[in-house]
């Protein structure tokens, strides 16, 4: 009975990586992607600034907006990192 039990958690445990894997990926895609939608639908955001920015060949605010979004995908990759360490104690970064 055990060794079921134990079989199961791992399962789990695996499959529970695979889904933040992925989830993670999809936010990241939703981060880059949210410029065009913006743009689109004429949403106000960081997304269309940029999108504007470039068209206005505005160099400074390009780089603030791409450093706001290059942050905001490492601090989502910190988060993933932190959740794989709870996830699985047995993956521990030195």
């Amino acid at each position: 009975m055990n060794f079921e039990r134990a079989s199961i958690e791992a399962f789990h445990e695996r499959r529970l990586q695979e889904i933040l894997t992925v989830a993670s990926d999809q936010a990241a895609g939703l981060v880059n992607g949210a410029g065009i939608v913006e743009t689109v639908f004429r949403f106000p955001g960081v997304g269309k600034l940029t999108i504007d920015a470039i068209i206005q060949r505005d160099f400074a605010l390009i780089q603030a907006s791409i450093i706001v979004t290059a942050v905001a995908i490492f601090i989502l990759n910190i988060l993933v990192d932190i959740a794989y360490a709870l996830l699985a104690p047995r993956i521990r970064h030195s």
